[in-house]
């Protein structure tokens, strides 16, 4: 099993033309691409859709040739019959013009096919970088995971065919734009998967540094049905998850493998039986190597005040109160929340938009309403961090495992986001990475606050639609952590925000089937308590001590689902299997996937908390709590 990556130039006779989707100087029409550094390049995408158009013109015409046989739909990717995409094996990064360029700007006028003449105000300025039949050389790399030799050089006699089936790339190629001269493809430098070999590691669980190769996508929740797809800045630890399998089904040739259950490596048994019960965090960006970030807590509000702080945390307040005798702000109202992150870990990231459109096969031009969009998170020099946690009652040999995952993503993984980025890993001893700011599961002046890292499923929505009131909601909250704490934690306050996730793809992928009455299930969104939610308690009397077990038990592993959503989620597969709610291939937000991570009395909720001098309105002050 090895990982391969193949350095490929293309020289390309100039004037070439790969449109950029942000504006250029004043007054052009048309502006080449450039990526965030300012260089030019052929998008990896382009580089695979021309690919797929040579193979299936090359298989067209190819009867007869033993050695030529492409695996199109494999190789590149496809729907399934489910209308869930499959994840494509060649793996193209941007092509970077690696000479020097200039400056220059050409006109165009479109004409009149009726007259034969100009049309009236049709000119346009072209951005000229390159020039009539200069050299132009683009370098990229194609990465591949593959199973044996054999099949690497096999995928690597029909790309470089294809590769020099094309004959142009860009924009304007009926009047010789973008004319493809020549291809050079360099030996590939290959990456051994090693044999698993013993793991060292006794704390249960093992750091992990994920850099990703190249811009990716993330997409989060549209904020309307539209073609834009936004980056958020965190990789959720089910598409790590996703990431590796894919990966694994690639280097042991089972990419048709519909699960890690099917994949057949006997060298990793102990993984492939323990996989499903990992728990991976959700990698989290830092421009320090070895700091995690923390979220910030929705107890933080601004005041607009002079000689007053940044912000305050009101966490520990009993009640509402005016700040420097106004009233606080809270982080739906900011304009800017930049200094706020930036005190609790977070980069500043840069962001790149690309938009794409399918191409129509048959004239070669944009197919009409396929229009889509990228805002891409631009890796930099920054790190990814995430936790892989072994500690499960259910992984039998928790060494073993861990040694199997390591020798594995060692060398990277496949097809992260939706750009199906490639990503570089570095195993780390446990305990190398800490968060920007320290957890205590120790009460502190009797409480615990505890403030959501990622998003969590508490409350069952039908608690919640009768009423929406302030009091209803704590009721459907401490119902819940009642149960999640056993009987051991009263829920005080709290300052949260829910949001609801679904939409066609999820439905289809996580809901869609029969209940165990044989009913056809109905749409239901899921209700998700976002990060950030903050949440303060006190101990029930005479159960402190299971209540701080509790609490250590939630910090080192994340929430655990609520009992409502093993009925709720509970779902019949078309083969005949009933899996619980609680499965991942039924709901997508278990702890295992990286969902109900928490953190535990920040010192911020003591450092930032308003004095009584600061405040107004305080007839709480001093008054006792109800218990």
């Amino acid at each position: 099993m090895l990982r391969a990556d193949i350095n490929i130039c293309l020289e390309i006779v100039g004037p070439l033309l790969t449109k950029s989707t942000a504006p250029g100087e004043y007054g052009l029409d048309a502006v080449v691409a450039r990526n965030s550094d300012g260089v030019p390049y052929i998008p990896g995408t382009l580089v695979t859709g021309k690919v797929r158009e040579s193979l299936e013109q090359l298989s067209e015409c190819s009867a007869g040739v033993d050695w030529f046989d492409p695996d199109s739909p494999g190789w590149l990717g496809a729907k399934s019959s489910r209308g869930v995409p499959q994840s494509k094996r060649l793996l193209f990064s941007d092509f970077l013009l690696s000479c020097e360029a200039g400056n220059g700007v050409r006109t165009r006028i479109r004409i009149d096919p009726e007259r034969g003449a100009a049309v009236k105000g049709a000119q346009l300025l072209v951005d000229a970088p390159f020039g009539i039949r200069a050299p132009l050389y683009f370098t990229g790399r194609l990465t591949l995971f593959v199973q044996d030799d054999e099949t690497l050089q096999s995928m690597q006699r029909h790309v470089e065919a294809a590769l020099k089936w094309i004959t142009q790339l860009g924009g304007y190629r009926t009047i010789g734009y973008g004319r493809l001269q020549k291809v050079n493809m360099g030996k590939p430098m290959q990456c051994v998967i090693s044999s698993p070999r013993y793991c060292s590691q006794t704390a249960g669980f093992l750091d992990v540094l994920i850099r990703p190769e190249a811009p990716f996508c993330i997409a989060r929740k549209p904020k309307t049905d539209n073609n834009l797809f936004e980056s958020d800045a965190i990789i959720p630890g089910a598409a790590l998850l996703g990431a590796i399998s894919t990966t694994w089904k690639e280097l042991t040739g089972g990419s048709s493998c519909t699960s890690v259950a099917d994949i057949r490596d006997d060298e990793r048994t102990d993984l492939r039986e323990s996989f499903n019960h990992i728990r991976i965090t959700h990698a989290l960006p830092s421009a320090d190597s070895l700091v995690r970030p923390v979220f910030p807590p929705l107890s933080l509000v601004k005041v607009d005040a002079k000689g007053c702080n940044p912000y305050y945390d009101v966490a520990r307040l009993p009640g509402p109160c005016l700040i420097h005798g106004q009233a606080p702000a809270f982080a739906v109202d900011w304009k800017n929340s930049d200094d706020v992150e930036k005190d609790f870990g977070w980069p500043g990231l840069r962001r790149e938009l690309r938009v794409r459109t399918a191409i129509d096969r048959k004239t070669l031009r944009s197919k009409e309403a396929e229009l889509f969009a990228y805002e891409m998170i631009v890796p930099d020099k920054n790190d990814w961090h995430a936790r892989i946690d072994f500690d499960d009652t259910k992984i039998r040999n928790p060494a073993a495992v861990g040694a199997q995952l390591a020798s594995l993503i060692e060398h990277g993984i496949a097809g992260l986001g939706k750009t199906k980025t490639p990503a570089d890993v570095r195993i780390l001893p446990a305990g190398s990475v800490n968060p920007a700011l320290v957890s205590d599961p120790e009460p502190r002046d009797g409480c615990w606050i505890i403030t959501l890292q990622t998003p969590a499923i508490l409350c069952d929505p039908e608690s919640l639609v009768n009423s929406r009131s302030r009091d209803n909601t704590l009721a459907a909250y401490q119902q819940v952590w009642h149960e999640l704490s056993k009987g051991s934690l009263q829920l005080i306050r709290h300052f949260s925000r829910q949001s609801l996730v679904g939409g066609n793809y999820l439905f289809n992928r996580f809901q869609k089937g029969r209940d165990d009455n044989d009913t056809v299930k109905s749409y239901s969104p899921w209700l998700l308590t976002d990060a950030g939610s903050v949440f303060v308690f006190r101990a029930i009397d005479g159960k402190e001590t299971e209540a701080v077990n509790r609490v250590r038990q939630w910090l080192a592993h994340g929430l655990d689902l609520p009992s409502w959503t093993v009925a709720h989620y509970t779902r019949k597969m078309e083969n005949g299997e009933i899996l619980p709610g609680d499965h991942w291939r039924n709901c997508p937000y278990i702890r295992q996937n990286g969902y109900g991570e928490i953190v535990v009395n920040l010192e911020v909720h003591w450092s930032h908390c308003p004095g009584e001098d600061e405040l107004e309105n305080i007839d709480w002050i001093g008054e006792e709590e109800e218990q």
